[in-house]
């Protein structure tokens, strides 16, 4: 037991420093791109440095990007880290908190623990409310970080972002396919639950309570809510 015991203080006191130093809450680089996981090319850096630039001379708000590995966010959440940041960083005019956080967490080679996050200040939020900021999220940023576009994510998710400050209206998502068009001409809904519908429910039934086999349990398909890639 004494040796057991000294095996898991053992443990436990070398876990401590590796928790302790996973975390790293970078120092401000005082510059509009600070790719720290290296995810963007030199040219979409310079780019994207000389457009944000520009933004900010011409209309006042500072909108920043910052890439980081994996391990510098855990263990906290993206939005708590993001905060962090924030705090550190103190980006935007003073005592009018208009800045911006693009903040996007992974490397081409991380999977697990990736995500995006806009960090928004409070002077911004009349012009970049949560509900744009998760449309430009999942409509523009995620599908093209899941494709391994960095390039095109940030400098596509910047420029909406630009626009929204601008006070740009942002163009209505595509429409929904109409089910009810698509079921006209097909079969009618009656006719469907008598002729497929109960047979199915009979089937089910008898198996469901004549038999001892399994059930399968629903859930939800996993995607990319929340600002993961």
């Amino acid at each position: 037991m004494i040796r057991a015991r000294s095996s898991l203080v053992l443990c436990a006191a070398l876990a401590v420093p590796r928790l302790l130093a996973a975390q790293k809450i970078p120092e401000p680089t005082h510059r509009a791109v600070s790719d720290l996981a290296g995810l963007i090319s030199p040219a979409a850096k310079d780019r994207l440095e000389t457009n944000l630039r520009a933004f900010r001379d011409q209309n006042g708000p500072q909108l920043i990007v910052v890439t980081v590995p994996v391990s510098w966010r855990e263990p906290d959440t993206i939005e708590s880290y993001a905060l962090k940041i924030a705090e550190r960083w103190q980006i935007g005019r003073k005592g009018g908190d208009d800045g911006v956080i693009f903040l996007v967490v992974g490397s081409s080679t991380d999977h697990d623990g990736r995500g995006v996050r806009f960090e928004v200040g409070y002077g911004l939020e009349g012009k970049l409310p949560d509900a744009r900021c998760k449309r430009i999220q999942m409509e523009t940023v995620v599908p093209l970080l899941k494709a391994g576009d960095y390039d095109g994510a940030v400098e596509q998710g910047t420029g909406a972002i630009m626009a929204a400050l601008r006070g740009e209206a942002m163009a209505e998502s595509p429409p929904q396919p109409d089910r009810s068009a698509a079921n006209k001409g097909g079969l009618d809904p009656l006719i469907f639950i008598l002729f497929i519908g109960l047979p199915l429910l009979v089937i089910y039934l008898r198996y469901r309570f004549g038999n001892s086999g399994y059930t399968m349990r629903g859930g939800r398909s996993g995607g990319f809510g929340g600002g993961g890639f």
